[in-house]
């Protein structure tokens, strides 16, 4: 992945130069990765099955209101099904979805 972007942004800055937006030795060509860099840890994509499993568990929780149990599985299942990230999904109101389309507009953070 870091050498992917690694070759985008010179990619980038190969561009600007040559557009005449940026007057400067490329800043990435001659950059190198630390051998002791640590790899990327593996990841796991939930399933539908996982998520429809932790949507009822959200249900069936005790002691929490019905209002929080509702906004604990929309933000879940905005996540999951529409593949928003967690501030898109904070920011997600209802004047984004027309009947047919989710649009983001907006990301909140720290809230």
């Amino acid at each position: 992945m870091i050498k992917h972007a690694k070759s985008i942004l010179s990619g980038i800055f190969t561009l600007a130069r040559n557009q005449g937006v940026f007057n400067a030795p490329n800043p990435v060509q001659g950059t190198m990765f630390p051998k002791k860099a640590a790899r990327p840890k593996q990841t796991h994509a939930a399933t539908p099955e996982e998520v429809i499993a932790i949507l009822d568990a959200v249900a069936k929780a005790k002691d929490t209101t019905r209002e929080y149990k509702l906004k604990l599985q929309a933000a879940i299942a905005l996540q999951f099904f529409a593949g928003l990230r967690p501030g898109e999904a904070r920011g997600v109101q209802w004047d984004d979805y027309d009947g047919h389309r989710l649009t983001v507009r907006r990301s909140v953070w720290h809230t």
